[in-house]
């Protein structure tokens, strides 16, 4: 029995007919969405029962925790949700930048990419990517594009600003 539906943007939302029921002592909505087309990324996660602060996290077979931060205190030693998505974006920049400087036949060298997250409104990404090579004036330009358009830059865009620093060569 399906309860609830989705909305335009694919977000479950209650029916009428379930606001309150919690209050009676029924069991809350359960949501079924429909299913979506085979994906080539799975991501679970997983939170014990308890009150606990870390999830386990598997990435098409990968485990590690994932660590909420507390509202007050110093940010947790390992991977937090900002962290991940963090990380997603600088890893993908650097394989595209690697990518696109070998296809002109440019050894990149050491490719670097740090990315900072800022919550706030708006949530804003600082990305500083860092080429070994030396790149020519044109070529850099056109990196540049390609930094600007990594799936995961296009992915993110219209939730946040990422600003992008971009050195190459000995500079």
């Amino acid at each position: 029995m399906q309860r609830g539906s989705r909305t335009a943007s694919g977000i479950a939302s209650p029916s009428a007919n379930d606001t309150g029921r919690e209050l009676a002592g029924e069991s809350a909505t359960t949501v079924t969405l429909d299913r979506v087309g085979e994906s080539n990324v799975w991501s679970t996660a997983r939170l014990p029962t308890g009150d606990g602060r870390a999830a386990g996290v598997t990435v098409n077979g990968l485990e590690l925790s994932c660590e909420i931060p507390a509202d007050l205190g110093p940010e947790p030693a390992g991977a937090t949700p900002f962290g991940l998505l963090a990380g997603s974006l600088s890893a993908c920049t650097a394989m595209s930048v690697r990518t696109f400087l070998q296809l002109w036949h440019i050894e990149p060298g050491e490719v670097t990419v740090h990315v900072g997250f800022r919550t706030g409104s708006p949530p804003m990404m600082d990305r500083r990517v860092t080429v070994e090579a030396e790149v020519n004036p044109d070529l850099r330009e056109q990196l540049a594009a390609v930094v600007d358009h990594t799936p995961v830059t296009v992915l993110l865009r219209d939730a946040l600003t990422i600003r992008t620093e971009l050195t190459t060569g000995a500079s």
